[in-house]
């Protein structure tokens, strides 16, 4: 009588159909490739005759790419679907925010964006208008103070940048308390901010 192999056909037979059936109840996500973020970070170093080599980051939100240093220890949160960006000063109570706007979604006059200001902060006092300048594009500031309560003042500076079909929105919001200092990191920024290509 001539030996069989049935055992070890039916073992492997079955390892073939767990193997199939596992493969069929993994969720659809499992196997699509990862998806690609809309905001990604990256980092290079520029020379500057004046302080050497400084690190920079770079921010691609979709096609734009925006480069800047933030000021050290300031913490990134990342908002896609605002397209939005920001950075937070945890002993300052302080944060810049870096978001990319529709032009669609404001006109880029003087009169427009303080339109957008009433109907984004609501009851707010605009303490000065004035041209704000970066590495790179120049546009429309306004500082802004805004009464929380009795006791809390928020102060801010919100500033909007054209670029191609977009119009860059950055925001300092600090406490009346840190202001001065806030500020003066606040030009800093903004002498380190550009639109890369």
């Amino acid at each position: 009588m001539k030996p069989t192999h049935f055992f070890p056909r039916a073992i492997r037979n079955l390892f073939c159909w767990i193997t199939f059936g596992c493969a069929l109840s993994l969720p659809a996500g499992f196997s699509e490739p990862a998806k690609i973020p809309r905001i990604r970070f990256s980092y290079f170093e520029e020379r500057i005759s004046e302080a050497g080599t400084i690190k920079k980051t770079r921010i691609a939100i979709d096609a734009l790419t925006l480069n800047c240093q933030p000021p050290y220890g300031w913490q990134p949160e990342v908002d896609e679907g605002q397209s939005s960006v920001r950075f937070r000063s945890l002993n300052l109570s302080a944060a810049f925010s870096i978001t990319v706007l529709p032009k669609t979604a404001a006109g880029e006059s003087s009169n427009d964006l303080r339109t957008r200001l009433g109907k984004e902060f609501g009851k707010i006092e605009i303490v000065e208008e004035f041209q704000a300048y970066t590495a790179g594009p120049a546009g429309i500031a306004f500082e802004l103070k805004q009464d929380l309560s009795d006791r809390l003042i928020n102060r801010m500076i919100v500033a909007y940048f054209p670029s191609g079909r977009d119009l860059i929105e950055l925001k300092l919001a600090a406490p009346d308390v840190t202001w001065s200092q806030s500020r003066r990191i606040w030009s800093q920024f903004l002498n380190s901010f550009s639109i890369g290509k």
